[in-house]
Parts: C-alpha cells; sequence; structure tokens
C-alpha cells in the first residue's frame, strides 16, 4: 500500500503453519538493504524470504507453544517465551514459566530497541527492558480480546482488539477506531478462530499518521 514496494507473496501455497508475522530488512539482518524485501514468519519459526530477503529457517526448538507474533528480531509465543531469531537483538526477559491470566498475543519493540513490549489478549501489558509500562487493559471487561498492539514515538502505544477497538495508553493519540464499523469491503475486523490464529498485526507511520491490520498474513 502507498509507497511500499510488492515483493511477493505466498499467494496459492498453503504453508504448514499459520503466518504470524513480517520482518523488514531494516530490522538488523544482513541480506537485503535498502528495503529490497522482507520475510514472512509461520508459527513454528520458519522464514519465506521475497526480494533480497534470503530464506532462513529458525524452528521452535521445542517451545511448548507455537510463535503467535513477531517484531522485528523477536518471536513469541502464547505462553510469554521470547526468542530471538538474530541480527543481534539483546534478550531482555520473558514471561516463560510464570502464571499468565490469558496468553500473550503480541510483541513490541521499543524504538531504540533497548526492550519489548509483550501484550495478552486481556489486555494485559509486560515491560521488559527499557520499555516502560504505561498502563494496561488488565481487569477491564472487553467485548472483544486483544489481539495486537504497536507503539508510538513519543512515549506511549496502542492495543487493538479484534473488533476494531483501538486503546491508546501515555502520550499515544487515540484517532478512532474500527469497532462496530464497517470496513471499506464491507466485513468486519475477522474474530480470531483460536489464540493461535489471533495473529493479526498492528502498525503505524508516525510520519503519515496510517495505521494497518493484518490478519493471517493478509495485507
Amino acid at each position: 500500500m502507498g509507497r511500499a514496494h510488492f515483493y511477493g507473496s505466498l499467494g496459492k501455497q498453503h504453508p504448514a503453519h499459520p503466518i504470524v508475522g513480517m520482518v523488514l530488512p531494516d530490522s538488523g539482518r544482513v541480506g537485503a538493504p535498502d528495503f529490497g524485501g522482507y520475510w514472512l514468519i509461520d508459527s513454528d519459526g520458519a522464514e519465506y524470504g521475497f526480494g533480497d530477503a534470503r530464506y532462513s529457517s529458525f524452528p521452535s526448538r521445542g517451545v511448548a507453544e507455537p510463535f503467535v507474533a513477531v517484531a522485528d528480531d523477536y518471536t513469541v509465543s502464547a505462553d510469554g517465551t521470547v526468542l530471538t531469531l538474530g541480527g543481534g537483538a539483546g534478550m531482555f526477559g520473558s514471561m516463560a514459566g510464570r502464571h499468565l491470566n490469558a496468553p500473550i498475543v503480541g510483541i513490541v519493540n521499543t524504538w531504540s530497541y533497548n526492550g519489548y513490549w509483550l501484550v495478552a489478549s486481556d489486555g494485559g501489558i509486560f515491560s521488559f527492558g527499557g520499555a516502560p509500562f504505561l498502563g494496561s487493559l488488565a481487569g477491564r471487561h472487553l467485548k472483544q480480546p486483544i489481539v495486537a498492539m504497536t507503539n508510538s514515538r513519543v512515549r506511549g502505544y496502542w492495543e487493538l482488539a479484534a473488533d476494531g477497538g483501538v486503546f491508546s495508553f501515555g502520550k499515544a493519540t487515540y484517532f478512532g477506531s474500527g469497532a462496530s464499523r464497517p470496513a471499506p469491503h464491507g466485513d468486519r475486523v475477522p474474530r480470531p478462530r483460536s489464540k493461535h490464529d489471533a495473529a493479526m498485526g498492528l502498525s503505524t507511520d508516525a510520519r503519515q499518521g496510517d495505521m494497518r491490520v493484518d490478519y493471517l498474513g493478509s495485507a
């Protein structure tokens, strides 16, 4: 969309595992300079490269749960296990082995790459490294579960619900939401069929103020 180049997709292919995220070459990896491609990551860690992005593989290494989300060089599982895809990314902790009231559905790193947030389907936020905790929806009644989050460049973040509801924290500006509002093609934001299908992505462009929602690899 916009000025973003299309380098290909899985099209009519049927990967063995659902796609849970996209990684761009600016995440510190070697192999695709100048944003000349991208990787799609599935829930087992396999990478599908397009453009200049080279194919590689990052098997799940026996984690208890499949990967549910990707943020640059990080992946997270529903049980809160965080692993790196490479690129020299630092580890700042995880929720692995700790009690969760709801499964983890997303991970977002800070703009300075000195930490990251995990978000659970009940709106709970878990901060690691230099990622500040600015509030969460944990303990509040939600009409639909949270499926993703993204961060703002001005010390804040947004949470996204399955019905298109958007919740802002910190200095992140609230611009509205898609809750109860039909999408341009006439459909509502799709509801995840299971916690492993809640692989939605929310991204922003601070210069344009644009927000995009993807579901299971669709764009």
